[in-house]
């Protein structure tokens, strides 16, 4: 699995994961922590035609222990996604974090 990073874009900073079936997203990036996953950061909607290709490769999200919060629509439209798991640090999971995910039956941490 590729390691996250950082990227600068005009609207600030990104993070990048490359093409991994099995995603996990990480509670802290080099000396960056992270307690969040922001509205839209993996939705299918607003991403470019590359970024798509990318989302309909993922079968599998991991949220790391230590995130606690999940925006609006962070992972809706990701039809192939089959499984998520959520740590008990997650207390907060917007109504539409995983609209039009198809492929999820449940939630479990």
């Amino acid at each position: 699995m590729k390691e996250f990073k950082l990227v600068e874009t005009e609207n600030g900073y990104e993070i990048y994961k490359g093409e991994d079936e099995y995603v996990v997203v990480p509670s802290q990036i080099g000396k960056n922590r992270a307690t969040q996953i922001a509205a839209r950061a993996m939705d299918y909607n607003s991403a470019n035609k590359d970024k798509k290709e990318k989302l309909d490769k993922i079968r599998s999200i991991t949220v790391s222990d230590g995130i606690v919060d999940i925006g609006e629509y962070a992972f809706s439209g990701c039809k192939n996604c089959t499984e998520i798991l959520l740590p008990e640090s997650v207390k907060t999971i917007a109504g539409t974090a995983f609209s039009y995910c198809p492929g999820l039956q449940d939630e479990h941490g």
